[in-house]
């Protein structure tokens, strides 16, 4: 099983570059953007797209959340990912 990973900014410059890297490495990616500084263009073939900001509470919990609507047990904050590595580490 893949990781799933989210990718705010994902329409911007740098992070188109960072979806693409992790969808070479094999991770199933989200990107997140308002759109307010980058393009819908930008990201990748493969990337889901969201529109929306980090700061909409409703929206990140429920990108966050299970398919069953529980949030999942692995805080996002202390996940982070190295593109040169194979998928997310803690």
């Amino acid at each position: 099983m893949s990781s799933r990973v989210l990718v705010t900014g994902a329409a911007g410059f740098i992070g188109s570059h960072v979806c693409r890297c992790l969808i070479h490495k094999g991770c199933q990616v989200v990107g997140l953007d308002d759109l307010s500084g980058g393009f819908r263009d930008h990201l990748p073939n493969g990337a889901q797209f969201v529109q929306g900001s980090i700061t909409d509470t409703t929206l990140m919990q429920r990108l966050f959340a299970e398919p069953n609507g529980r949030a999942r047990g692995r805080d996002p904050r202390r996940t982070i990912c190295n593109c040169r590595r194979s998928g997310p580490t803690e």
